[in-house]
């Protein structure tokens, strides 16, 4: 009897368990909701200016977690990632007026600086 017992809180207890979910549950609704968008040139001069860190949030109001360029030959670059890998070989020589933006010349630039005369894409986040 003892036995028929504990088999059966044994079972009962198995099933209470199962019913139950491991599963940890996240309100994600603050999570910042991202898009891969792909753009012509844009021929704004705001790309090229210096080493902005918020140049996406003036330009597109979200923050770009990486981007892509397209170049002449229609391959696409690497990914390239804001603040991480994205610095620019060639270097702005004159001072440019572009904008609210200060007057410089001789500064670094980011690889989305080819925003403006190349196709290119990036994942937007708002």
């Amino acid at each position: 009897m003892t036995r028929l017992f504990l088999c059966i809180c044994a079972f009962l207890s198995l099933s209470l368990v199962e019913g139950v979910s491991d599963r940890i549950r996240h309100d994600i609704s603050t999570q910042p909701k991202c898009t891969e968008v792909v753009k012509p040139r844009t021929s704004k001069c705001e790309w090229h200016i210096g080493l902005y860190s918020n140049m996406d949030y003036v330009m597109l109001n979200g923050k770009i977690a990486a981007y892509q360029i397209q170049w002449f030959n229609k391959k696409w670059s690497e990914w390239f990632v804001p603040g991480v890998n994205d610095l620019d070989g060639k270097f702005n020589i004159k001072p440019v007026t572009c904008g609210s933006f200060p007057k410089k010349g001789n500064t670094m630039r980011r690889m989305w600086s080819y925003f403006y005369d190349h196709t290119h894409k990036y994942i937007l986040c708002a």
